[in-house]
């Protein structure tokens, strides 16, 4: 699949917006919306942490345009920077031009039931979930333990900061979900500016080589380069990419957030 004017448009929209993400996050989610919905999933979006809504709206728009219609509902216990409620659904006006399709809930995800966010979700389990709650080991383990829980079958987790070295308890809380609270077999395909994308095991082949599929198709969003080499990179392998999908290594990665 290839990315459209619509979405670029948006994310220069998105921009916009407070909070942290980078351009490319926006795309990759597009990416697997698309090969989720081939896939045959169903099922709404649902993100712990929230903040101004500036990923949920990402999540949002990627659904309705590669995935299909959806809910979006997000959980923050709002404890920080004044935030509250009212900020993601002023982004949401912003750029949707109403609340139609969010869901917002106040509360605190240690103390929340899958029970309780599957009835926020209309009672169907999410296709599409993202982790930006509390950074400590103990909270990221318990979220990412709920969250498979939660996730429909063949539906994708996206961890935020993963990688990032100032968040030391964060990488510990998701390597101890992975080693030893992982009965549901979540195994990750790709990683892109921070943020790693996993799924259940049996669907990794099929999300990894989408993703690849997807790159190979989006040469526009490529890192520039100088167009003396373009001749030599025609006849070698693809360049490399500006994310890891599965043994997809990158080695040319740029720092592009949104403005």
């Amino acid at each position: 699949m290839q990315i459209g004017p619509l979405t670029k448009a948006f994310v220069h929209d998105l921009s916009a917006i407070e909070g942290w993400l980078y351009d490319d996050n926006v795309y990759v989610t597009a990416a697997i919306m698309d090969a989720i919905g081939n896939a045959g999933v169903r099922g709404p979006n649902f993100e712990i942490g929230v903040y101004c809504g500036k990923y949920l709206a990402a999540m949002h728009h990627c659904a309705s345009l590669y995935h299909e219609t959806p809910l979006t509902v997000g959980l923050d216990a709002y404890l920080f920077h004044g935030k509250s409620e009212q900020d993601a659904r002023n982004t949401w006006v912003r750029l949707f031009g109403s609340t139609d399709g969010l869901h917002i809930q106040r509360g605190n995800s240690l103390t929340t039931s899958s029970s309780e966010i599957i009835e926020w979700c209309s009672g169907a389990r999410p296709a599409f979930i993202s982790i930006d709650g509390d950074h400590a080991v103990q909270p990221v383990l318990s979220d990412h333990v709920l969250c498979a829980e939660l996730l429909a079958r063949g539906g994708v987790i996206a961890s935020d900061d993963f990688c990032n070295w100032r968040m030391i308890g964060l990488m510990e809380g998701i390597a101890r979900f992975f080693l030893m609270n992982n009965r549901h077999r979540i195994v990750p395909f790709a990683f892109c500016m921070h943020k790693l994308y996993s799924c259940h095991a049996d669907f990794h082949d099929r999300y990894m080589n989408a993703l690849i599929a997807w790159c190979d198709a989006n040469p526009d969003l490529a890192p520039p380069s100088d167009s003396s080499n373009c001749a030599k990179r025609r006849a070698s392998p693809p360049p490399a990419r500006r994310f890891s999908a599965g043994r997809a290594s990158s080695s040319k990665y740029r720092d592009r957030p949104c403005r």
